[in-house]
């Protein structure tokens, strides 16, 4: 055998298989990702604190903006009306407007709170919504969390 010349010397075809050197590396070459995902359990993301925050002040405020111009149109009106009457005490009413700056800024600051808290809920009901679409069973949402979710087309 060995004045035999090899198949793929004679033109013949060879019957044997060949395998080619691999540059992908043996963990990556062994499991597909789509079938690593399908046996792995998809876990559930766990509630952060400022979802549970986002659903108990959910639907609380939205006052400070109202409250705050009628305290300032009182202080405004009382004003006025000290003006064009000889009753000086209605310039007391000045001191409502500070009160009213107080109030505002008061909103504002929960006013961002709540935003920032309602991005944090959102990304954990798009994590949940992403969990579940991979199979995991997931609890129920909250009536604040559902709402989210339904405004937000996830």
């Amino acid at each position: 055998m060995p004045d035999t010349p090899p198949p793929h010397a004679t033109g013949a075809p060879s019957t044997t298989p060949v395998a080619a050197p691999s540059t992908t590396p043996i963990a990556a070459s062994t499991t597909a990702p789509s079938t690593a995902s399908a046996a792995a359990p998809v876990a559930v993301p766990p509630k952060p604190e400022a979802v549970r925050s986002y659903e108990t002040m959910a639907d609380v405020g939205g006052w400070h903006d109202e409250t705050g111009c009628l305290v300032f149109l009182a202080g405004g009106g009382g004003a006025i009306w000290a003006a064009t009457s000889a009753e000086p005490v209605g310039y007391g009413a000045l001191l409502l407007v500070p009160l009213a700056g107080y109030v505002w800024l008061i909103g504002r600051r929960q006013g961002r709170e709540k935003e920032r808290l309602r991005e944090a809920a959102l990304a954990y009901v798009r994590e949940v919504a992403a969990a579940q679409a991979a199979g995991a069973k997931v609890p129920e949402l909250s009536p604040e969390l559902r709402k989210l979710a339904e405004t937000q087309d996830v």
